[in-house]
């Protein structure tokens, strides 16, 4: 990756109706986002195709997030195939472009997935992982933090459950195994000053709202602005054709 890169970046899951509110904050602060769209989801509604235009129209990128927001991994090729390139159709279909970006349901993938992944015509698949600022592999995109107010043990627990040690090792050794989302947000981007790389915030605006973050991401998109003097601001898109074309 080149380190001398400065790049800012932010991306958004499930399609939740309320991702268009949180556009329009993304909008308001000059920040752009990928948003990741299921056709469908049990778990809660997704916007209407109508919404998913509006969205496209706002400048914000589009990504497939499966057909029916299923965790991918343990089921048949033939399943996973069909949830890949049923999604990224559905969506090239309302849009009239190609779909380039995918992310893995709830962040599950294998050597498997990432194959089909890739045979399905993406050009990147977004991940769960945290704590990064470099992107080794385009399909395994990891990001910076989740806009969630997670205890240091929760952080501990997904970093080992994902094998991610250099992540773990960077937040206790370098951003002083910080939670405060402000204080956190403000470490890594005088860590990304110092050596280049890419600060990436993820979230649902689902869980923006069931947890009452509005005003905290608003706190972060100021930060943000606060730096952009000194970073690109990117769609996750754009990131991959800098760093793999």
């Amino acid at each position: 990756m080149k380190q001398t890169i400065k790049i800012i970046t932010t991306s958004w899951d499930d399609g939740y109706p309320l991702d268009l509110y949180l556009a329009e904050k993304l909008a308001k602060y000059g920040i752009k986002g990928t948003f990741f769209i299921p056709v469908q989801n049990p778990e809660r509604p997704v916007m209407k195709v109508s919404e998913i235009r509006n969205l496209r129209e706002m400048g914000m990128e589009i990504g497939a997030h499966t057909v029916t927001h299923c965790v991918l991994p343990g089921h048949s090729e033939d399943k996973i195939k069909a949830e890949l390139e049923e999604g990224k159709k559905f969506l090239e279909d309302i849009l009239g472009e190609e779909i380039y970006g995918f992310c893995y349901p709830k962040g599950k993938f294998s050597k498997k997935v990432k194959q089909l992944v890739q045979k399905s015509g993406y050009r990147y698949a977004r991940t769960t992982i945290s704590f990064c600022i470099d992107i080794n592999d385009p399909y395994s995109m990891p990001t910076s933090f989740q806009l969630f107010p997670h205890s240091r043990i929760t952080h501990i627990r997904h970093a080992l459950k994902e094998f991610n040690y250099c992540g773990l090792k960077r937040w206790l050794l370098k951003w002083k195994a910080e939670t405060d989302l402000l204080s956190l947000t403000h470490l890594i981007l005088k860590d990304i000053l110092k050596e280049g790389g890419v600060f990436h915030l993820w979230g649902h605006s689902w869980e923006i709202q069931k947890m009452e973050l509005w005003h905290k991401l608003d706190d972060i998109l100021q930060i943000l602005i606060e730096y952009s003097d000194y970073f690109e601001i990117l769609t996750n898109n754009e990131i991959i054709l800098r760093f793999f074309r």
